[in-house]
């Protein structure tokens, strides 16, 4: 978990509030395509209106396809009355097409889905592109496949996010194993032409879960990847006892990735709503000075669409906010020591304080003049025990405070 103030800024996209009126798209009448269930793809905007792509199916042994829909404010959706890609041919390595991203270059809209082919069981992501958002041609070939024996990914890879820089191609997808014992997890490729992907063998998965008592205890999977003012911002799905759960983390360069906290940013619904199961498969846009968020929502019966928001602004502590220095903890979580590293734009006098989950302040590490420039602390944590710390750092009138997990 990482809290950065300043250079590499911790924004209020941990707090989101649900639109009141949720869902805001819903599953089609009795005998249309996607009557059992609609689940998050992608959302863009453009031209001045919002486009959401998403998965449908008519029943629950039906194959998915993929639908189109789109709206003026985000919230009321017109639906395009058909799939605008539907099932490939039985026996195909798409026979089973369900979206991932989509990505729009210049006039272009591209498209990575999940194909999957029953007749044997294979797995791969297959690419697509359009100019309207409705017609799309499919690449004939997978794009990326799953990976050699032994390899983390050997037995499937799914539902992926794309950004382009201008220059190269940045993917990261969900994968797993054909080991029972070894969950789904996030990986990282890169390429040229977004057809010829280069997995990273030497950091992948970049992002696991297996947290003991998470949210994401069993499992990560479904990235949501933006880039915003410099660094990699990641919205995930978690999974725990049947139930997924959206999460958060940072990157600033797209393979080492930091839990921002240790709870999901998005949470399931109460009993007996439309989401009380599960809320997963978010799709991030930054609107208006705001983040919006879609998302899908299932009941153990059906899957709907739910709307999210998000202000874009430094938080710290009840809406305190610093500018123009930072401090960041690593590790985090931490076992025998950590350290605070930190930057001072001016001299300062810096009081660093330890704080247990109670509030109460349990050491003082630094209450001293420092010039400006980059600075380290170092904790001895051998006598903390086990469970969540909270730092403390103060110059003048301005302060950071971030969370801290201490481990065995």
């Amino acid at each position: 978990m990482l809290f950065l103030f300043g250079s590499y800024t911790l924004k209020s996209q941990e707090n989101w509030e649900k639109y009141e009126n949720n869902p805001v798209l819903t599953t089609g009448d009795e005998a249309m395509w996607d009557e059992y269930g609609v689940s998050m793809g992608a959302v863009l905007k453009f031209d001045n209106q919002y486009h959401l792509w998403y998965n449908g199916r008519m029943s629950e042994v039906s194959n998915w396809q993929i639908g189109y829909a789109w709206s003026d404010d985000g919230i009321n959706w017109t639906k395009y009355p058909f799939p605008v890609i539907t099932y490939g041919t039985f026996g195909n390595w798409d026979n089973n097409r369900r979206l991932g991203a989509v990505i729009k270059v210049n006039d272009t809209l591209k498209m990575w889905f999940v194909a999957t082919n029953n007749m044997p069981f294979e797995s791969h992501l297959g690419y697509a592109w359009s100019m309207d958002g409705i017609s799309w041609s499919i690449y004939p070939e997978p794009v990326l496949s799953t990976g050699q024996e032994g390899d983390w990914d050997n037995y499937v890879v799914f539902e992926s996010s794309v950004i382009y820089d201008g220059n190269q191609y940045y993917m990261w997808y969900g994968g797993f194993d054909d080991n029972d014992y070894n969950p789904p997890k996030i990986g990282y490729a890169t390429s040229a032409d977004g057809i010829n992907w280069v997995k990273d063998i030497e950091n992948n998965p970049v992002l696991e879960g297996g947290i003991e008592g998470s949210y994401l205890q069993d499992w990560v999977c479904f990235p949501n990847v933006l880039q915003n003012d410099g660094v990699f911002e990641m919205w995930f799905s978690g999974h725990v006892n049947d139930h997924y759960r959206i999460g958060f983390a940072q990157s600033e360069d797209g393979i080492e990735w930091d839990y921002i906290t240790d709870y999901p940013v998005l949470d399931i619904g109460a009993n007996e709503t439309w989401e009380d199961k599960q809320v997963c498969r978010p799709s991030v846009i930054i609107d208006d000075n705001q983040y919006k968020m879609w998302y899908s929502g299932y009941d153990g019966s059906r899957y709907k669409i739910g709307l999210a928001l998000g202000d874009i602004t430094t938080e710290i502590d009840n809406h305190q906010t610093v500018d123009a220095f930072y401090c960041q903890s690593y590790p985090n979580p931490f076992t025998n020591k950590f350290e605070l590293h930190y930057y001072l734009d001016i001299e300062s006098q810096v009081i660093i304080s330890l704080i247990d989950s109670k509030g109460c302040v349990i050491k003082t590490v630094k209450d001293a003049f420092h010039l400006p420039g980059d600075h380290i602390a170092i904790f001895d944590a051998t006598d903390l025990n086990t469970g969540v710390y909270y730092y403390r750092l103060q110059t003048g009138e301005r302060f950071a405070i971030g969370k801290m997990l201490k481990l065995k």
